[in-house]
Formats: structure tokens, C-alpha cells, sequence
């Protein structure tokens, strides 16, 4: 069934028969941590301390990417979100336009997920509302958020000179 069927069937019975519009945001959070527990992540170390109660967030590590998920309420919306983003480089100090084309031509071939920035931060995110997931929609979006960030930070890095996000 592979390490994807795996981590659906373990932590499916967590949302059971409910409707979508039943399920609740604590269903999401125990969701997430069902998940995170599958793939061996030790959930107190992961949790992170938000400013809101409301908020949930997690760190993981996928190779040389940090991994941030969070369950948030939405400035722009009535509907809490999943954020799954990965800092993953500094902006390059140089050829700074042909680092942004590269990061628009990589976009296109990206599933699920795209690079961005952020003040100095070259990311690789996607957010959407919780309303309606799916369990495997969840699982699908830490995973190829994940597997981008782990490939293109140090391919970027290489291309243009720029440092990693974790260095100094």
C-alpha cells in the first residue's frame, strides 16, 4: 500500500461517517497529530507555542527542510486554515530577477503547493480552508509541501549562491 495508504488507513477512523461540515477544528488537530505520529514525530517535541489558544502549530524535519504545519483562524475568512510552509533559503543577494523567474517556472511543475517569498524568506507553502478536507487531502499537502521544500532548497541554493534559511 506504500508509506502514504499506511498513514491514511492508520488515522482514518478519526474522522469517521461525520458529514463535512460536522467535522470540527479539534478533529483536524488530532488529525494532523495522528499523522505526525506515524511518520515517528514525537508530538510534544513538535508543538509549537502560538500566541492563540485557538492556534495549533508543529515543526518536523524532512531531510535538510524544516516543515511547519498549522491549524489557524483565517484573517481574511470566517473558516480556520491548514498552513503547511518551509523556509527554505534567504533571498540571494545577487541575479535576483533570474531568481524569481526560476521560482515562477518551478511553481508550474509543483503539485499542491508553491514558492514563494517573504521579506527575506524564500518559502514553499500552501494554505486551505479545513472546511471539507479530507484526511488524505491533509496528508497529501504536508507531503508534497515536504518533499518540494527537501529538493529545492539545496538545488536553489547551488543555482544562485543563496544560503539556506537555517544558516547564519
Amino acid at each position: 500500500m506504500g508509506i502514504f495508504g499506511d498513514l491514511i488507513e492508520g488515522v482514518g477512523s478519526l474522522l469517521g461517517n461525520k458529514q463535512d461540515n460536522e467535522v470540527s477544528v479539534g478533529s483536524y488537530i488530532q488529525i494532523v497529530e495522528a499523522l505526525l505520529k506515524e511518520l515517528g514525530v514525537d508530538i510534544k517535541e513538535s508543538r509549537l507555542d502560538l500566541e492563540s489558544k485557538n492556534d495549533r502549530g508543529w515543526v518536523i524535519q524532512k531531510g535538510s527542510a524544516q516543515i511547519i504545519i498549522l491549524i489557524a483562524e483565517n484573517d481574511e475568512d470566517d473558516d480556520p486554515t491548514i498552513e503547511v510552509v518551509s523556509p527554505i533559503l534567504k533571498l540571494p543577494s545577487q541575479n535576483i530577477l533570474p531568481f524569481y523567474r526560476r521560482c515562477l517556472e518551478l511553481n508550474r511543475g509543483l503539485i499542491g503547493c508553491a514558492v514563494c517569498v517573504s521579506e527575506d524568506k524564500v518559502l514553499v507553502r500552501a494554505e486551505i480552508p479545513l472546511s471539507g478536507l479530507s484526511l488524505e487531502s491533509i496528508a497529501l499537502m504536508i507531503f508534497n509541501v515536504a518533499g518540494a521544500a527537501d529538493q529545492l532548497d539545496d538545488e536553489l541554493a547551488e543555482e544562485f549562491g543563496a544560503k539556506l534559511y537555517d544558516e547564519s
